[in-house]
């Protein structure tokens, strides 16, 4: 089953597997190119590293804000070509997306089956955990915001009397990786004369512990591969910056792999992204543009403005 699975997504990012050779000059192998394409990407193009590479490395509805840091520095001294930095999304309210199912425990059922159904679901108790603590109320409202919290929510979350405590529902990752999994969660607040803010809750949930309060900082170790390297000196780095930086995850921004170093960095652990779908559009000039392969190349009334495959070269 898993060779099926490589096999297919083989075929479906194009290049892996292949041992075809383009221009020296098109974008997509010049290295500087691509780090530049990492360097400017907005969310979205940065979020398809991690959902549309060979491994995936997170769904999308489980990814909030990324960003891109270019040319890390190890503690050992070696430079990463780049660390992706995401929020993933473990937990949201069950009222925060209009695509959810909306949550009533005891919508058509007697006060006998009611009770029955909260108790199965909230029979589980956590801790009294810490959501902010001693928080300027604007870091607090941010915090609030963040978490998907309604205005109307975080008002009446901010003015809780000192024994209230604001009730909602949550929807937690099933087996599959969904938001379906329901839990009660029990806010308190904390308001303090230096006009800071404490917030705490409790969970009552089925059998899993909710890993965190809405969402956790991740980060993605990311290498471009270049013709010049060989496999165990890709791997070798990628695994020396993986430990130094305390990242589990990694991916391989390549277009040139044979199927079978595909798979030895997939069974290490090592999604496979190809380098031509990070291409961005720039101004072309088709006179002065080193992509040979191009039918319009040097033509002096090509109509091309923008152009994926545009290069000055080196």
């Amino acid at each position: 089953m898993y060779d099926r699975m490589v096999d297919q997504s083989l075929v479906r990012q194009g290049t892996f597997g292949q041992d075809n050779r383009r221009s020296t000059g098109a974008v997509t192998t010049h290295i500087d190119q691509v780090q530049i394409a990492l360097a400017i990407a907005d969310e979205s193009m940065l979020k398809t590293l991690l959902t549309d590479c060979l491994q995936t490395i997170a769904p999308i509805h489980q990814i909030g804000h990324i960003s891109s840091s270019i040319g890390v520095r190890t503690p050992g001294g070696e430079t990463v070509d780049a660390v992706l930095t995401y929020e993933q999304i473990h937990c949201i309210p069950t009222d925060s997306d209009p695509e959810l199912e909306p949550f009533a425990p005891c919508e058509g059922k007697s006060a006998k089956e009611c009770e029955r159904e909260l108790a199965q679901l909230t029979r589980c108790e956590s801790e009294l955990q810490t959501f902010v603590h001693h928080a300027s109320l604007s870091a607090t409202l941010a915090s609030l915001t963040h978490a998907r919290f309604s205005p109307s929510q975080i008002h009446t979350i901010l003015n809780l009397p000192h024994d209230g405590w604001y009730k909602t529902w949550w929807y937690g990752l099933d087996e599959n990786g969904e938001f379906s999994i329901p839990f009660h969660r029990r806010m308190r607040t904390r308001q303090y004369p230096d006009g800071s803010v404490t917030i705490q809750y409790k969970d009552h949930y089925p059998s899993t512990k909710p890993a965190c309060f809405s969402s956790q900082r991740q980060r993605v170790v990311v290498a471009i591969h270049q013709d010049n390297q060989s496999f165990s000196s890709v791997l070798s780095s990628i695994n020396a910056s993986r430990e130094q930086l305390g990242i589990d995850h990694a991916i391989l921004i390549c277009d040139r792999l044979s199927e079978l170093e595909a798979r030895g960095f997939l069974s290490q652990h090592v999604s496979l992204y190809t380098a031509s779908d990070l291409c961005v559009y720039a101004h072309a000039d088709c006179m002065i543009c080193v992509n040979y392969d191009c039918p319009m190349n040097h033509k002096e009334d090509s109509p091309v403005v923008t152009c994926r495959q545009f290069c000055l070269g080196d």
